[in-house]
């Protein structure tokens, strides 16, 4: 694929400059460099997504929803409260750092935080 770009001068020497250290054309120079960048990306990306999707086993959330309907019915135990209590602040700590990988995702995407959690299919439950 060949393209055609505009640089800045100094862009440009700099460019010039690098590739003749490195025995190379400026044109191999440069794919070489936006195909790195777009690998780098491709990886943050991935290791993002996966940070996002990250979540807790089933047995987990059985066992929250069952403390949960405890605590609502006015029958959970205090050593039964403990767990919930933990368990709420695993889920809320979980939640953090969910919302911080999609911040990072739609800052290297070049996207809106809404305009990446709607494009991961992640809108609110009410």
């Amino acid at each position: 694929m060949s393209v055609t770009i505009t640089l800045p001068e100094e862009i440009e020497h700099r460019l010039r400059e690098d590739a003749l250290r490195q025995g190379l054309p400026v044109e191999e120079l440069v794919s070489r460099e936006v195909t790195n960048l777009w690998a780098a990306k491709s990886d943050s990306e991935t290791s993002l997504l996966a940070e996002i999707n990250d979540g807790f086993p089933e047995s987990f959330w059985e066992r929250y929803k069952f403390l949960r309907v405890k605590l609502d019915e006015h029958t959970l135990a205090s050593a039964d409260r403990d767990e919930f209590l933990k368990m709420v602040e695993q889920v809320e700590r979980k939640q953090n750092l969910r919302l911080g990988a999609i911040a990072q995702l739609a800052k290297l995407r070049g996207a809106s935080l809404s305009e990446t959690i709607g494009a991961l299919g992640l809108e609110p439950v009410s």
